[in-house]
This record gives C-alpha cells, sequence and structure tokens, in this order.
C-alpha cells in the first residue's frame, strides 16, 4: 500500500512540474526569454527557473519546446541542467555549446559548463571557462570557489587555496569555498587549518554566523 501511495505521489509531482513548465515555456514566456540582441539573465530570475528545470524528468518538455523554436535560450539553458543532473555530461555540454553560440557573454552558462568539464575530470577546459568568467566579472565569488576546486583536482594545492581566499574573501557565508579550502589544508598536512575551515563550514551550513 505505502509502495502504491509512493508511486502516486511520484507521479502528481512530475505531472506538477511539467505543467508548470509548460506554462513557463509556452504560456507566458515573455519574462523569462532573453533578448538575442545581448545582454544576461537576471540571476534571481535564473535560480527561480533552475529549481524547476534541473529535475531530468522534464527533459520531454524541453525537448518540445526547442522542436518548436530550437533557439529558446531557457528551455536550452533548462535541459543542458537537466542532462547534467541525470549524468548525461556529454549532453550537458553540447546544449551549454549551442547556448554560448547565441549568448557568448553570459557568466552563469560558463560556470555551469565549467562544472560539467570538471565532471568528466577535463580540469583545463573547465579552468578555461572558469577564467572567461572572472574576465567579464572579477567578483564572482562561484567562479573562485569551482576554479579552486580544479586546480585542487590537478593537484596544484596552493593555487586551489589561493583561488579558495578569493571566494571567501568576496562572499564569506560561502560554506563550500570553506568546506573546499579545508581539503586543501588536510592535503597539505596543515589539519590545524583544515579543522578551522570545517567548523566554519559547519557554522555557516546550519546558520550560526
Amino acid at each position: 500500500m505505502q509502495a502504491v501511495s509512493r508511486r502516486i505521489r511520484g507521479a502528481i509531482y512530475t505531472g506538477a512540474v511539467i505543467m508548470v513548465l509548460a506554462f513557463l515555456l509556452c504560456v507566458w514566456p515573455a519574462p523569462f526569454r532573453q533578448n538575442r540582441g545581448g545582454g544576461r539573465y537576471d540571476r534571481d530570475m535564473r535560480a527561480r527557473i533552475n529549481r524547476l528545470n534541473e529535475d531530468p524528468r522534464t527533459i520531454p518538455e524541453f525537448d518540445n519546446a526547442l522542436a518548436r523554436d530550437p533557439e529558446d535560450l531557457d528551455a536550452l539553458f533548462g535541459r543542458a541542467r537537466a542532462y547534467y543532473k541525470k549524468g548525461d555530461i556529454d549532453k550537458a555540454i553540447a546544449d551549454y555549446d549551442k547556448y554560448l553560440e547565441i549568448i557568448p557573454d553570459d557568466t552563469y552558462a560558463y560556470n555551469n559548463r565549467g562544472l560539467a568539464y570538471s565532471k568528466k575530470g577535463e580540469y583545463e577546459k573547465a579552468i578555461a571557462d572558469y577564467d572567461k568568467v572572472l574576465t567579464q566579472d572579477p567578483r564572482d565569488a562561484y567562479a573562485y570557489n569551482n576554479r579552486g576546486l580544479a586546480h585542487f583536482k590537478q593537484g596544484e594545492t596552493d593555487r586551489a587555496i589561493a583561488d579558495y581566499n578569493k571566494s571567501i574573501e568576496l562572499d564569506p557565508s560561502n560554506a563550500t569555498a570553506y568546506d573546499n579550502r579545508g581539503h586543501a589544508y588536510s592535503a597539505k598536512g596543515d589539519y590545524e587549518k583544515a579543522s578551522a575551515d570545517y567548523a566554519r563550514a559547519a557554522s555557516r551550513k546550519i546558520g550560526i554566523w
């Protein structure tokens, strides 16, 4: 009985997500659609869309939207995120590539494609994407943190720590950057600094500081 109930709840959830996406992509697209002449999405608006579109079960809805309009940027960006969440990294990168051909100055897309390259272990390509972000926006704490992680994966611990330091300077509330820097300090054998960073990360995750 419980298994049936879970399946029913899952079906209701999937149906609700698809209905909302259909509304956003088809019925009321104007507030969410990028001007093809240039510029960037508002990040708060993008964050609201992202909460809906990273579920892999929404991919067919994005497929339908792109069949109607191959340059539907909301659908293209959303499908890339959904592919990434699903683990189809090559497909995610392909969608980000298409998106960036149309909007070549979108730092958020470069950040996300960098994450996809890192997931594949292609750290040089990931770092190149984060460099593009930081060239346009030197105060992007997210890009510094991500680039630091790519450096760390390459064994460049000091460069990783330098990027984590900058990320934390720009966004002292970023628990992930403290956690990552803790791993880097631990790799260097500096366990006292590592322990302090882990404590800072934990406190920010639960909102003490």
